[in-house]
């Protein structure tokens, strides 16, 4: 439905989107989000959104990740310190962070091992270069 607002709201032009990303919680394991981040709601808002993209390419210019890899706890401080510093509730920060810092398709270990989204990208931009 978003997409074909989109679609609507270009009247013909092609569409760029700036950044897509979908988090996964801290070490795979959501605190601050819940049910709304997980390794498979990455993997299947992901794998979803490639296939509605695949349909409507010739709509689109481009579509950019928001990250490769997940940012790091003490990474995400630069973010979550000047939110405490303003007077925003510690919960709130945490969530923030949570948000964002574990957005990538791969970790933000020694290996940065892949998350299943990984596999969804890969797969996904192959249709670009057959």
């Amino acid at each position: 439905a978003q997409l074909d607002s989109l679609e609507d709201a270009a009247a013909g032009r092609l569409i760029y989107i700036q950044e897509i990303g979908q988090s996964t919680g801290w070490d795979d394991m959501p605190e601050t989000l819940g049910p709304l981040a997980s390794l498979e709601t990455q993997r299947a808002c992901l794998a979803a959104l490639y296939d509605e993209l695949a349909i409507r390419a010739d709509c689109f210019r481009s579509v950019c990740l928001w990250t490769l890899n997940d940012f790091s706890r003490a990474g995400m401080d630069f973010v979550r310190d000047p939110l405490l510093a303003q007077g925003f509730p510690a919960c709130y920060a945490d969530n923030i962070a949570e948000i964002f810092g574990p957005t990538g398709r791969v970790r933000s270990d020694a290996t940065a091992s892949k998350k299943p989204a990984f596999d969804e990208l890969v797969q996904a931009i192959q249709f670009l270069n057959p």
